[in-house]
């Protein structure tokens, strides 16, 4: 699916992407619930080592709360088709996260104005279950096309290590790579069953 406003945000130096992470409006959860919706990468680092290309979806579980699903897709250029990665079995793998404001997030908090995507579920080995996401829209109002800067979260890989001892407490976060998300497709009954299934 095109758009012309996504296609624009990955143009973007990283300092006006990150004007737009400052003041951009959080997105509404609820609307992103049923969709899938493309996500591109702008870091060079990321082209580089194939992982440039992401699906991420989005569904209300039974208890109101919004969780996402996040879908390595094959490497290509950003008009490209999103093309599923199988693993070596023939299936795909997929990353769980929470979704929620970013101010009700304790140390997660560097855009309060923003969504945050937790990935600290008990669903994600120890470096994914440290990744937070920031998510603001990318057009005041609309959450068609949305901006995304992507961090790791110290806390989470010390307390995986030290298994329990004395961790750090810091919320230190590391990285900061931008990335767009554009709607891409509603996900059908029988995807939303078996993500469901697996979210559980």
């Amino acid at each position: 699916m095109r758009n012309n406003n996504f296609e624009q945000l990955a143009c973007k130096s990283e300092g006006e992407l990150e004007a737009i992470m400052r003041s951009g409006n959080m997105p509404d959860k609820d609307a992103l619930a049923g969709w899938e919706y493309d996500e591109w990468i702008s870091s060079p680092l990321a082209k580089i080592i194939g992982k440039q290309k992401f699906r991420k979806g989005f569904l209300i579980m039974p208890d109101s709360s919004v969780k996402g699903y996040n879908s390595i897709m094959k490497p290509g250029e950003l008009n490209d088709l999103w093309v599923y990665k199988l693993n070596s079995k023939g299936t795909i793998n997929k990353l769980f996260f929470d979704v929620y404001p970013a101010i009700e997030g304790g140390k997660s908090n560097l855009y309060p104005n923003a969504l945050l995507f937790n990935y600290n579920t008990g669903k994600n080995n120890l470096v994914e279950k440290s990744v937070r996401d920031y998510v603001v829209q990318a057009e005041p109002g609309k959450n068609e096309v949305l901006l995304g800067k992507m961090y790791f979260l110290l806390d989470d890989i010390a307390e995986g290590i030290t298994q329990g001892k004395a961790a750090l407490k810091s919320g230190k976060h590391i990285g900061g790579v931008y990335f767009m998300l554009r709607k891409a497709e509603r996900i059908s009954s029988a995807l939303e069953s078996e993500i469901k299934a697996r979210m559980a």
